[in-house]
C-alpha cells in the first residue's frame, strides 16, 4: 500500500509556486486579456463617462434660492389702482362734512355764551342775555352733544372707506365746497378776534370785559374751524389726521359742555324761578285790585283773590307760595276839588264832594339773580294824587328779598 505522506502525493494547491521566471507565453496571454477588458470598458456606452459641455455645466451649477418676503395683510396700493368712490361713498362723505360743520357751529355759540358769562359775570337775565340763556343754552347743549355723536359715527365709517377708494371728481367737489365754507367761517372768527384786539389797543370801548370775551371766543372758534378744514382736506403730509381731529373735538366739547352746565345753565335754572315771579307778580296786583273793586276791602290772604284761568304764571306763583302778602291801611286819594264842569255856563258835575279811598298793601318776593335791564318800564308809574303805584314792574331788580309797596285803585 503506498504511503500517503510521501511528497509525491501532496495536492497541487499545497505546492508552493515556483520562484523562477514566469513563462513568457502565460504573461503575454494575461496582458492580452487585460488589454481587451480595458477596451471593452471604454467602448461600453452605459459605463462611459459623458463629457460635460459648457452649457450643461452652467445648467447644473447650484443657484441661490430667491427668498421673497412674506406679504403683509394690507399692502399699499397706488391711488390709480384703487376703485373709484360710488354714490354711497359720496353721500357718507357729504354727511360727515355737514355734521362736523353743524357741530362746530353749535359749539361756537356755546363758546360765545360760556366765555361771555365768565368774563362779564353775566347772571343770565335782563338785557345781557337772560332770555337767550333761558332756552338757548339748553338747545345749544343738546345740539352739541347730538351732532357730535352723529358726526363722529359718520366719520369713523368714512375714514375707513376713504382709504379703500380713490379721489374722483365727485369726491373732490364735495371736499372743495365744504373746505371753502369752513375756511370762510374760520376767517370770520379770526376777524372778530382781531377786531377786539384793535378795540382794546385804541381804547374804542369802555367795556373791556365784553371786548376781551370777543377776542377769546373768536380765537377759539377760528382754531376749531382750522382743525375742521384740515380734516376736510386730509393732507398726505400729515399722518392720522382723523384720529387727531376726533381727540381735539372731544376735548373741546367736554370742556365747553362742562362750563356751560356749571355756568350759564346753572344761571338759567335760577332765572326760571325768577321768571315765574317776574311774570306772575303783576297778575297778583291785578287780582287784588279786582277784589277791592268788588268788596271795598283788602283780602285777608291771597287765597281769597280770583285769578283768570289763562294766567298760569300767577297761579303758579300763588300755588308755590313764592310771594308774601301784607295788607295795609286805607288812605284818602281825592276830595271835592275833583269836581269838574263841562263849560263855564253849565252846572258843576262831580262826585258830590265824596272822598275816594284806596288801600295800601305790600308784596315781597325773593329773586335768585340780578336783572340789569334799565329803562322807563323799570320805574314805577305814579299818577297825580297817588302815594304809591297801582301796578308794578319787575324790571331792574336785585338778587335777594325785594318788596313792592302798592295801592289799589280808587273806590268811592
Amino acid at each position: 500500500m503506498p504511503d500517503e505522506n510521501t511528497p509525491e502525493k501532496f495536492h497541487t494547491f499545497d505546492q508552493e509556486p515556483p520562484t523562477g521566471p514566469e513563462d513568457q507565453t502565460d504573461t503575454t496571454e494575461h496582458a492580452d486579456i487585460n488589454h481587451r477588458l480595458e477596451a471593452d470598458f471604454e467602448d461600453e456606452s452605459p459605463l462611459t463617462k459623458p463629457e460635460i459641455t459648457e452649457q450643461q455645466s452652467s445648467a447644473i451649477e447650484p443657484t441661490p434660492a430667491v427668498v421673497s418676503p412674506v406679504q403683509s395683510a394690507v399692502q399699499p396700493v397706488a391711488a390709480a389702482e384703487l376703485p373709484p368712490a360710488g354714490p354711497g361713498m359720496m353721500v357718507l362723505q357729504w354727511l360727515t362734512y355737514a355734521f362736523w360743520g353743524w357741530t362746530v357751529l353749535s359749539l361756537s355759540g356755546l363758546i360765545l355764551l360760556v366765555v361771555n358769562q365768565l368774563m362779564t359775570k353775566m347772571d343770565g337775565s335782563g338785557e345781557s342775555g337772560g332770555y337767550w340763556f333761558g332756552g338757548g343754552i339748553a338747545y345749544l347743549l343738546a345740539a352739541v352733544l347730538v351732532l357730535f355723536v352723529i358726526a363722529l359715527i359718520c366719520d369713523v365709517f368714512y375714514s375707513r372707506a376713504e382709504k379703500k377708494h380713490s379721489r374722483g371728481s365727485g369726491t373732490n367737489v364735495i371736499m372743495i365746497i365744504h373746505a371753502v365754507i369752513f375756511a370762510l367761517f374760520g376767517i370770520g372768527a379770526l376777524i372778530m378776534s382781531v377786531f377786539g384786539i384793535v378795540s382794546l389797543l385804541i381804547g374804542d370801548s369802555t367795556d373791556t370785559s365784553s371786548v376781551l370775551s370777543t377776542v377769546i371766543s373768536g380765537a377759539i372758534i377760528a382754531v376749531l374751524y382750522g382743525m375742521t378744514l384740515l380734516r376736510t382736506l386730509q393732507p398726505r403730509w400729515i399722518k392720522a389726521v382723523a384720529p387727531m381731529y376726533w381727540l381735539g373735538m372731544t376735548i373741546a366739547i367736554v370742556i365747553a359742555v362742562t362750563l356751560g352746565v356749571v355756568g350759564p345753565a346753572a344761571n338759567a335754572r335760577l332765572q326760571r324761578q325768577d321768571s315765574v315771579v317776574e311774570q306772575g307778580l303783576p297778575g297778583v296786583a291785578d287780582a287784588i285790585n279786582d277784589y277791592v273793586s268788588k268788596n271795598a276791602a283788602l283780602p285777608t290772604t291771597l287765597g281769597a283773590v280770583t285769578v283768570p284761568s289763562y294766567d298760569e304764571e300767577t297761579k303758579q306763583l300763588l300755588r308755590e307760595n313764592l310771594v308774601k302778602y301784607t295788607p295795609g291801611e286805607s288812605i284818602a286819594t281825592s276830595d271835592v276839588s275833583d269836581m269838574f264842569t263841562i263849560n263855564k255856563n253849565d252846572d258843576q258835575f262831580g262826585r258830590g264832594g265824596t272822598v275816594a279811598t284806596a288801600f295800601v298793601y305790600k308784596l315781597c318776593v325773593t329773586y335768585k339773580t340780578n336783572d340789569d335791564y334799565d329803562s322807563y318800564r323799570s320805574k314805577p308809574y305814579i299818577q297825580e294824587g297817588q302815594k304809591y303805584p297801582t301796578s308794578l314792574e319787575t324790571y331792574g331788580h336785585e338778587a335777594g328779598d325785594v318788596c313792592y309797596e302798592l295801592q289799589t285803585e280808587d273806590t268811592y
